[in-house]
């Protein structure tokens, strides 16, 4: 059915807000994005030159980033009742990219180069050379002990593994077949 006719008013105006920036913004910063996040900045881009112009787009516009658009945006962007069949709600598009946007930035899979706050965090790890002389300091101001570790996250794996299987209750076809042992170096083994 839709969103109410109000809400679809005030996209219409968060629209016009973001059409005078986005594009300025796009082109002002430089936004790269990790794997997780490549097709981010490729959508906002479509959605500022969708922003900017005044004709009406259809699917074929956006197919390009359908994988994108969550469940939850499909009836919003692909089904305005107050437009031709066959056209895209362009406002929901752009808030939609907007949002991917917004937790692309959040969960650091798009970041802004040259900036503090939204900088790719991976950037300032120690690599190569410079990792080889500080991992002795790192290692020991964490204070852990490797193999100590290592064992402990081995326990809690086998742990998890075990509530599974008990979550697998009285079905033995299933908790008859799966083996799972996790040995003394730490690797799962699976056995059907």
């Amino acid at each position: 059915m839709g969103p109410p006719q109000a809400v679809r008013k005030t996209w219409s105006y968060a629209l016009r807000t973001v059409q005078g920036f986005i594009e300025s913004l796009l082109t002002t910063i430089q936004f790269r994005a990790v794997e997780a996040g490549a097709a981010v900045p490729a959508m906002v881009r479509a959605a500022a030159a969708m922003a900017k112009n005044h004709r009406r787009h259809g699917p074929a516009n956006i197919a390009d980033h359908d994988e994108l658009i969550p469940g939850s945006w499909r009836p919003l962007i692909y089904r305005n009742l107050d437009l031709p069949e066959r056209h895209i709600d362009k406002a929901a598009f752009v808030l939609c990219a907007l949002m991917h946007w917004h937790q692309g930035l959040r969960r650091r899979d798009v970041f802004a180069e040259g900036s503090d706050r939204w900088s790719d965090p991976r950037a300032r790890l120690l690599g190569g050379d410079a990792w080889d002389q500080g991992r002795p300091r790192v290692l020991t101001s964490l204070a852990l002990e490797p193999a100590g570790h290592l064992a402990e996250m081995a326990s809690a794996l086998e742990s998890a593994y075990a509530r599974v299987l008990d979550g697998l209750g009285a079905d033995t076809a299933l908790t008859n077949s799966w083996i799972v042992r996790v040995n003394s170096s730490g690797c799962s083994r699976f056995q059907m």
